[in-house]
Parts: structure tokens; C-alpha cells; sequence
């Protein structure tokens, strides 16, 4: 696993033997100015209520090929345990929709991610990651 930045923003590869470039993990650990420092406004649920910062893992996304062998657990843990140590509390994630994303909801919710907007379960999800380091150790 190597730990590289993209854009200034946290980004970390997944690469397989021979130097495959498998997944990668990227998104922010604070908010921009626009937003006040804030990642999140009042749509995103119980985290608008918490003081920044959080952290948005804006993509993660493995090899169809190397799915369920560890690689997205370790680019998530790898995420979450930088963020932890910028000093971030909770994470968030919006899972893509565009296509079936039920084996991704799957994934994220089987670490502890759970919906942020009650009205909009499928929406954003999030966790405290302090145990998604934990879960994903």
C-alpha cells in the first residue's frame, strides 16, 4: 500500500504484486472556507451538529478482480486512521448510486457506517472513526 496526495487531499493506492495499481482511497480531512471549516451543513444529519473537523472519504474503489481480499478494508483503515490523527472525529461517505449499490452499502455498513439523515437512509452514511479504526484493525 502506498500513501500518496492528490490535489492536496489524502489519498492512498492499493497496488498487487508486479505493482498493479488495484484501489485507491481519496477525500477530505477539513472543510473548505466556503462552508465556515464545516465538511457538512444541516442536510447531513447528526454530524451538523458536532465541531469540525470531519473528514468525507469522497472515493473508494478496488479492482473488480481483487474485491474481497482485504484491499478495500485496508485503504478505508488506512483513510480513517490518517484522519484520526489530523485530529477528525467522524467520517461520511455517500455510497454511489449509480448503479446497484447494495454489495456497497453492504461493505460500508459491515464496518459500522450507518445512515446520518434518517429521511434519506440510502443517502449518506457515517460512523465515528475511532471505531472504524478499530472495526477495520
Amino acid at each position: 500500500m502506498l500513501l500518496g496526495r492528490l490535489s492536496g487531499n489524502p489519498c492512498f493506492v492499493a497496488e498487487a504484486n508486479g505493482g498493479r495499481v488495484v484501489g485507491f482511497a481519496e477525500g477530505r480531512f477539513r472543510g473548505s472556507t466556503f462552508d465556515g471549516g464545516r465538511i457538512y451543513n444541516e442536510r447531513f444529519g447528526e454530524f451538523a451538529e458536532l465541531p469540525p473537523p470531519h473528514c468525507k472519504l469522497d472515493w473508494i474503489c478496488v479492482a473488480d478482480d481483487v474485491r474481497r481480499r482485504g484491499a478495500g478494508r485496508e485503504l478505508l483503515h488506512r483513510f480513517a486512521s490518517e484522519a484520526l490523527q489530523a485530529g477528525c472525529s467522524h467520517i461520511a461517505l455517500k455510497a454511489d448510486e449509480s448503479s446497484d449499490n447494495s454489495g456497497r452499502k453492504a461493505f460500508f455498513t459491515g464496518f459500522g457506517f450507518y445512515a446520518l439523515d434518517p429521511e434519506l437512509p440510502d443517502h449518506l452514511l457515517g460512523t465515528d472513526l475511532a471505531s472504524l479504526v478499530e472495526r477495520t484493525g
